[in-house]
C-alpha cells in the first residue's frame, strides 16, 4: 500500500494514481486492470458566490457613501447608512440561508435575523431626525414576532425538548430588553415594553405548565447544574 500525500488515504500498490485528486503516486507503476470508482470532483461555488455577493455588498455601500457626500450640499439627507445597513443585513443573512441552510438552525437563524433587523431600523431611525420609533415600537413588536415564531415552529415540528428550547428561551428573554432601554432612556412609551415583557412572561409560565419537569431536565441538561 501506498499513501497519497496530498489525501492521506491509503493506495493499492498496483495503482499510480490516488482515487480522489488524481496525483500520481508512483510513475514506475504500471496501470492496474482494476479501477477505483469514480469520484467526481466537486467545487464549493456557494463559497465562492458569497464571496462575490459580499465584494458587491462592499461595493454598493462604498458608493452610496460616496454618492451621499457628494451630493450632500444639493439634498442634505442621510440616506448611505441606511442602505448599507439595508444591503449588509441581506448579505449576512442570506449567506446562511443561501449557504448552509438547515432546518435544524431555524432559531439560529431567527435570532440573527432579530439582532441584525434590529439595527437596521435603529439606523434608519437614527437617520431620519431619530423619533424613536425603532426603540418604541419596532424592537419590542419584533421581539415578540420572533418569539412567537420559534415557539409555533417547535410545537408544529414537536422539536422544541430537543433542539429549540435553548432559543426559545434566548429569543423571550430578548423581549425583556425595550423594558431596559425605556428605564435608561433610550424610548419614551412604556406600553410597548410592557406588552413585551407580559409576553415574555406568559411564554415562560406556559412552558412551565405544560412541560415543568421536561423543561427541568433540559435546562439542567445544558446548564449543567
Amino acid at each position: 500500500m501506498t499513501t497519497c500525500l496530498r489525501c492521506q488515504v491509503k493506495v493499492s500498490a498496483d495503482h499510480n494514481q490516488c482515487p480522489l485528486c488524481h496525483a500520481v503516486i508512483n510513475e514506475n507503476t504500471v496501470p492496474s486492470l482494476t479501477s477505483y470508482p469514480h469520484y467526481p470532483e466537486t467545487t464549493n461555488n456557494k463559497k465562492l458566490r458569497v464571496k462575490i455577493w459580499l465584494f458587491i455588498t462592499i461595493i454598493i455601500i462604498s458608493l452610496s457613501f460616496a454618492i451621499n457626500a457628494f451630493t450632500w450640499e444639493i439634498k442634505p439627507i442621510t440616506w448611505a447608512p441606511i442602505v448599507s445597513m439595508a444591503s449588509f443585513y441581506i448579505w449576512f443573512v442570506g449567506k446562511d440561508l443561501y449557504q448552509k441552510f438547515n432546518i435544524n438552525l431555524i432559531g439560529k437563524t431567527l435570532w440573527k435575523n432579530y439582532f441584525f433587523l434590529s439595527l437596521v431600523l435603529v439606523i434608519i431611525d437614527l437617520s431620519t431626525d431619530f423619533g424613536r420609533w425603532s426603540l418604541n415600537y419596532a424592537i419590542p413588536f419584533l421581539g415578540i414576532l420572533t418569539g412567537l415564531i420559534m415557539t409555533l415552529w417547535s410545537v408544529r415540528n414537536k422539536s422544541m425538548w430537543r433542539d429549540d428550547i435553548g432559543y426559545i428561551l434566548l429569543i423571550v428573554s430578548i423581549n425583556i430588553i425595550p423594558l431596559l432601554l425605556f428605564f435608561v432612556k433610550g424610548g419614551n412609551v412604556l406600553w410597548p415594553s410592557i406588552i413585551s415583557l407580559i409576553y415574555g412572561g406568559l411564554t415562560i409560565l406556559g412552558l412551565f405548565i405544560f412541560s415543568g419537569k421536561r423543561l427541568l431536565y433540559e435546562l439542567q441538561k445544558r446548564f449543567h447544574f
